[in-house]
């Protein structure tokens, strides 16, 4: 005779009970609790947003709102247009003209094609580029325009706020 042939019905049932009365209890569980629990996880957000800190386990996390505010209306636009390729070559230039000997132009040009496109550097005339301090030509030139120094003026205070919270 097999193991389970053995058992009483009683038996049988008992395991039975066992093995699906664990998930009728939590389901039965969930279904009471659902409201209470669904609007604490809700409420969740704004707890954070008024907290100045966050405590998880060991790890406190000090929270402190944005010092830069929200951008100008133009300078929002181009960040929801701006691949992060453009702004690592935004932060990494200086507020300056950018200058391109002839053997560099071509790499110039395709550093700067999105922030052309976008308005936040411009092509200078090349009849007034001149020479390098080695009396070498330049050949491509790009300037920041008002609108790439705001823009990038705005990522570098949002970069020094996030900073501070380390």
């Amino acid at each position: 005779m097999t193991e389970n042939s053995k058992k009483s019905n009683l038996e049988l049932t008992i395991e039975l009970l066992k093995v699906t009365l664990w998930p009728i209890i939590v389901l039965v569980i969930i279904v009471i609790f659902w409201k209470p629990l669904f609007l604490s996880i809700s409420e969740v957000p704004n707890v954070i947003n008024k907290s100045k800190s966050i405590t998880i386990g060991s790890l406190s996390l000090r929270i402190e709102k944005n010092s830069v505010g929200k951008p100008p209306e133009v300078v929002k636009n181009i960040l929801q247009k701006i691949s992060t390729t453009a702004i690592d070559v935004l932060l990494s230039s200086n507020t300056q003209t950018e200058y391109f000997h002839q053997n560099e132009v071509l790499y110039g040009q395709e550093r700067y094609k999105e922030l052309i496109d976008l308005g936040m550097y411009e092509v200078m005339d090349t009849s007034h580029l001149g020479t390098d301090a080695r009396n070498i030509k330049f050949y491509y030139a790009v300037m920041p325009t008002d609108i790439g120094i705001e823009t990038r003026k705005y990522l570098i205070g949002i970069l020094n706020g996030l900073l501070k919270e380390i």
